[in-house]
């Protein structure tokens, strides 16, 4: 089975998990929801114009879609997992707003739109289910016209709740996935759907090459605390600790201002020619 064939069975199974993730209380929930308030926050520093079309490629259970379509954005909300789009659809009609919003199944690494077409696109825990970030980056900045607005999150490969459980430290990752994919291999297990994780400057260094200038960026999430996948801090202890830590980073604390679970980034689309299309031109 493909990676992207086992993240739409993910995402199929669990689709009652991601409607009901804003409304729990503990720290994943809470990380999650933190999340989205900065989302939100970015795109209302934007001041787009009531009216613009705004892109949510993944857009999950559709918490964000709706939010968007309550701004007044015409939103184009599009996801790879049929179970995904039609809890989008649901919510969209329970809230009457299906005049301003299109939800289909679509892939992001062939998004169905002419270029230039949006003034905001959004990959809000997109990116870390794909096998080619590349790719997906260069379709949401194809699509967004020049002078607008890609907004994206990766799970950050550096973030402290990873580097203090053993079984997670990035160092020790190399050899657990070899382990992993040799006993997939040999069919002990089976391939499971996994989120992948990837360092902040590797993704900056990405958005740059697709001609998107980082405009705001920040890290959001501490937590679960585990070691050897056994939680340290329970209930609301674990709220607590994530939100004083979150403080800090907010406060531009040096050490863990970038070691949050999810690196937000906010780009503009400039009118420069990217890197890639540069050396074309040279050869």
């Amino acid at each position: 089975m493909t990676q992207q064939a086992s993240v739409n069975v993910y995402f199929e199974s669990t689709a009652d998990f991601w409607r009901e993730i804003y409304e729990q209380n503990d720290v994943g929930s809470q990380i999650y929801q933190m999340r989205y308030r900065a989302v939100l926050g970015q795109v209302d520093g934007l001041h787009l114009a009531v009216g613009s079309r705004v892109l949510e490629a993944g857009c999950g259970a559709g918490h964000t879609t709706v939010a968007l379509a309550k701004q007044g954005f015409n939103v184009e909300s599009l996801d790879a997992a049929q179970a995904m789009a039609d809890a989008t659809s649901e919510r969209v009609a329970r809230e009457g707003l299906g005049s301003l919003v299109h939800t289909d199944v679509g892939d992001i690494y062939k998004l169905p739109y002419t270029d230039g077409q949006f003034r905001l696109a959004l990959a809000i825990g997109v990116l870390p289910w794909l096998e080619d970030r590349d790719s997906a980056v260069k379709e949401l900045a194809r699509v967004v016209a020049p002078g607008g607005y890609v907004l994206l999150t990766v799970d950050n490969s550096r973030s402290l709740s990873r580097w203090l459980d053993p079984s997670l430290n990035p160092l020790l990752m190399p050899a657990k996935r070899w382990v992993g994919d040799g006993l997939a291999g040999l069919r002990v297990r089976p391939q499971a759907a996994r989120a992948r994780f990837c360092s902040n400057t590797a993704i900056d260094r990405t958005i740059e090459r697709h001609g998107l200038q980082k405009m705001w960026s920040s890290t959001v999430g501490f937590g679960p605390f585990t070691v050897f996948n056994r939680p340290v801090f329970r209930g609301q202890a674990g709220v607590k600790l994530h939100l004083r830590l979150q403080a800090m980073a907010d406060r531009n604390v040096s050490w863990i201002r970038g070691a949050g679970s999810h690196y937000l980034v906010l780009a503009k689309k400039t009118a420069k020619k990217t890197k890639e299309e540069t050396r074309r031109d040279v050869s």
